[in-house]
């Protein structure tokens, strides 16, 4: 893992470019992409064999990651939070230790509409990141919900990562393509709701 390590290291020194989708989603540099993509086929054999989609399963694969991949715990949770403590003025109680993982393609997703208010009172925002997400005509975005008749969508790319708070209702859309699109969430902890440093956005 020496060199992968070496190569994450290599890419972190890359300016961070802050993106204002609108004023609750925020997108960042996050030029990891091939980087991940060394885990994509481990992480496909976890799913099917801990939790592949049968009738009563809507496809959704959140685990603590396994020792083969804590090198993503390792590298990545501190370079997520540089890019938060860099971007937002926060007051951090606790640090997360571990990422979510989400795994969908044409046939298996979970496209319900959720928040996460079951994390502890403390979550603020959630970051996520993204293996393989599909072209441009073939849906598997993100989905906002800001009422019940406004719905924007946002085409997550490669090598970015984005942030929105914990209590915006979300969703996986919807993709035509049948490779596996892999979203890591991780959360974030602020007492204080977070406030952009550069947009004054505050959640």
């Amino acid at each position: 893992m020496f060199e992968f390590e070496r190569e994450f290291n290599k890419r972190a020194r890359q300016e961070i470019k802050f993106e204002r989708i609108n004023e609750f989603i925020h997108s960042y540099t996050f030029p990891f992409h091939d980087l991940l993509k060394h885990f994509k086929k481990h992480l496909i054999e976890q799913w099917e064999t801990y939790q592949l989609p049968n009738d009563d399963s809507n496809g959704v694969f959140n685990f603590i990651s396994d020792e083969r991949i804590d090198i993503i715990h390792q590298l990545f949770i501190p370079h997520i939070m540089h890019i938060a403590n860099e971007n937002y003025i926060l007051q951090i109680p606790k640090i997360n230790k571990d990422f979510g993982i989400y795994v969908q393609n044409q046939q298996w997703n979970a496209g319900i509409f959720h928040s996460h208010p079951s994390t502890p009172n403390t979550a603020a925002m959630l970051a996520t990141f993204y293996i393989d997400p599909p072209s441009k005509n073939e849906g598997g975005g993100l989905d906002f919900m800001f009422t019940p008749d406004y719905i924007e969508n946002v085409k997550v790319e490669k090598n970015k990562i984005y942030f929105f708070p914990n209590w915006l209702l979300h969703c996986p859309a919807a993709q035509k393509s049948n490779d596996f699109r892999i979203c890591f969430n991780y959360t974030i902890h602020s007492i204080k709701k977070p406030l952009n440093k550069i947009s004054g956005d505050i959640w």
